[in-house]
């Protein structure tokens, strides 16, 4: 898990940025993949919002609120385009989770690496530029060590989603068997969960001691006020 020499980003000139190359500046690379380095943090989020809500207007600024992107790819890649264009409006929370680009089952070695690098870097340079920034920590299976974990912080509080993974009996084991290698290799003092700790999703990290915050779903708390109604 050593980490190289902090990178400083060139700018190609005559070329435009497709590949974000401005969030490796001053970024910290991490593992044989070079991925950069999100730092732990002691803060946690109270609440949070979806990106595109926050894009939509529906969701809007208020004390330990941050902004998350738990939800489908398609919804926040307008961020990963033109995330300069975004900075003021994630600005007004208290801060945020980095990307949750998906890592599918079903993805090649090349796909899960690209996915990952995106969600890495973009909280990295978020982080970079003084924005609270929580490190998302999403695997896909032991093959994913060697990308997935060195750029996550150790002994710190780390974001999972565990919406849509746990209801389906096969989603549930995948899910529970990389949150152990998880807690393995990151021992993380707190797990902010954006979704629910349902079927003892969450027994193993209970059991070692960390702490569990579960914030559920957007989508979860609009159906339950629909219930209310």
């Amino acid at each position: 898990m050593d980490d190289s020499a902090v990178a400083v980003a060139e700018p190609r000139k005559g070329c435009v940025d497709v590949f974000n190359e401005f969030m490796l500046d001053g970024a910290t690379l991490a593992g044989y993949y070079k991925i950069p380095r999100i730092e732990g943090t002691d803060a946690a989020p109270e609440r949070l919002v979806p990106f595109s809500e926050v894009l939509s207007g529906r969701a809007a600024p208020a004390p330990g609120t941050w902004v998350c992107f738990y939800e489908d790819d398609y919804k926040f890649e307008p961020f990963w385009r033109e995330p300069k264009k975004y900075l003021d409006l994630l600005g007004r929370f208290d801060g945020v989770v980095a990307p949750d680009y998906s890592l599918y089952a079903d993805f090649t070695p090349s796909q899960l690496i690209w996915n990952t690098y995106r969600n890495y870097a973009s909280g990295a340079w978020l982080q970079h530029l003084g924005f609270n920034v929580l490190a998302n920590v999403r695997t896909a299976g032991w093959d994913s060590a060697s990308y997935a974990i060195p750029p996550a912080p150790r002994n710190s509080t780390i974001g999972i989603g565990s919406h849509g993974c746990v209801k389906r009996l096969d989603n549930r084991a995948r899910f529970v068997t990389d949150l152990r290698m998880v807690c393995d290799l990151l021992e993380p003092k707190r797990i902010v969960v954006y979704g629910t700790d349902a079927y003892g999703a969450f027994d193993y990290p209970r059991a070692l001691g960390v702490d569990i915050r579960v914030i559920p779903s957007a989508m979860s708390v609009r159906i339950g006020e629909a219930h209310e109604r």
